[in-house]
């Protein structure tokens, strides 16, 4: 009977271990560590947890480590802000020598928060293109200055003028033209943000410091503010004084963070958050339950996302690659940078053929239009010799691979906003290693 007593009330006392376990390393992360906690947690690999990984109990302590993690860097960020508001808000009344009404800084845009890539591939403007695309906005009257900020995640542009509603109207009106229409002004209204004055320097910190970004502290933001920076200053570049000291301001400031603070430990990239998803889906989508390095991997485009995808499938211990590009140039320099890896160059010509051979294809191009579309697609997998799914993980925006794609039979495909689920769990994982 005394067994039988103890075997009910067991899992009772597991539980409250594990409680008191929570509560213990919630008063470490608040008010310093002790003894009792050292001991106590000592008894963690003999007594089982009765809880889900999901718990809210457990998943406390590491919501508290990420709240004061990211306040800290709010508040350096916040420091940094009223420093820069006063610089900025001093240059606007200086920006015109004799006159006297002053420049207010705006920005207006699309973002991972509020708009689905869609709608952010209709607007997007290549990095060649930032500089043309700020003149075509100073030659509306209202907008002294302009610089273009186009990335995967995010689509700003900052400007300035002395009649903000001016401003605005000019502005939604060059966005509507760069969609050709597709994009009307009830939709833009529906996706976009319009922030200004110290709103929009507020905004510009958060951005250079990886607050804003959709993986939280990643590297990767910060250099594309300081080439918007290095645009907007060329000799046809039109930041002009204002917005030239925010971005340079800016630049400086998410350097800062990132030094004084962790918020960039642990962080990841869009592709390596490509190439994580797909450790997580090949079982799945292609039926190779041994890892990549078994499957046949291709990526399409040979840019800066392309070196990345090198860098981490490495890592993942794939040996041989195939890059289809317009011209062999920069896959020679991709195959000298990575010596122990097997590059095999094909041209455009051949996208086909490598697809239909391929388990895992990461688009990556510059176009502008999609280049895998479903109708040529589903022909040319009707003579795939392989069972298995191909899989589609398009890292481009405005994307290279047509949304209907995933229509066709034996096709996985996926974008950038289906990467969302890997950054979940790897800002679990980051909270995680903080508190231990």
């Amino acid at each position: 009977m005394c067994s039988v007593s103890f075997k009910n009330i067991y899992p009772i006392i597991c539980k409250l271990f594990w409680i008191l376990i929570a509560l213990i390393q919630v008063h470490e992360l608040l008010f310093g560590g002790s003894e009792l906690f050292t001991s106590v947690t000592a008894l963690r690999p003999i007594v089982p947890c009765p809880f889900k990984t999901t718990s809210r109990l457990l998943q406390l302590p590491n919501y508290l480590t990420t709240s004061l993690t990211t306040s800290k860097v709010a508040s350096r960020v916040s420091s940094l802000f009223v420093a820069t508001s006063n610089e900025i808000q001093t240059n606007t009344k200086k920006s015109k020598k004799g006159n006297v009404d002053a420049l207010e800084v705006l920005v207006i845009g699309l973002s991972h928060h509020n708009a689905p890539v869609d709608v952010r591939e209709k607007l997007a403007i290549p990095e060649d293109q930032w500089v043309s695309a700020a003149n075509v906005l100073t030659s509306y009257g209202s907008i002294s200055e302009a610089v273009v900020l186009s990335t995967c995640n995010r689509f700003e542009l900052y400007l300035s003028g002395q009649n903000p509603y001016e401003v605005i109207r000019d502005a939604i009106d060059f966005l509507i033209n760069r969609s050709n229409g597709s994009l009307d002004q009830m939709t833009l209204r529906k996706h976009l943000f319009m922030l200004s004055a110290e709103d929009a320097i507020r905004h510009l910190l958060r951005v250079s410091s990886g607050l804003d970004s959709l993986i939280v502290g990643e590297g990767q933001i910060l250099a594309q503010v300081k080439k918007a920076y290095e645009k907007g200053i060329e000799d046809n570049g039109k930041a002009g004084k204002v917005i030239s000291r925010l971005l340079n301001t800016a630049v400086s400031a998410g350097k800062r963070v990132r030094s004084e603070t962790g918020i960039s430990k642990g962080a990841v990239s869009i592709s390596s958050a490509a190439v994580e998803f797909t450790t997580m889906t090949l079982d799945r989508d292609c039926g190779i339950n041994s890892g990549l390095s078994d499957a046949s991997i291709s990526i399409i485009g040979a840019g800066k996302m392309a070196r990345l995808l090198l860098v981490h499938l490495q890592s993942q211990g794939v040996q041989r690659i195939t890059i289809v590009n317009r011209s062999p140039e920069r896959v020679n320099e991709l195959q000298k940078e990575f010596p122990d890896l097997i590059i095999d160059f094909k041209l455009m010509d051949s996208m086909w053929d490598v697809i239909a051979v391929s388990d895992v294809v990461y688009p990556s191009t510059a176009a502008t239009e999609t280049i895998i579309n479903p109708e040529p697609l589903a022909e040319v997998l009707k003579s795939r010799v392989k069972p298995s799914n191909v899989q589609f993980v398009d890292i481009s925006v405005p994307r290279n691979v047509h949304p209907d794609c995933a229509n066709v039979e034996g096709v996985k495909s996926y974008n950038v906003d289906d990467l969302k689920l890997v950054v979940e769990r790897n800002t679990a994982k980051r909270r995680r290693e903080m508190l231990e």
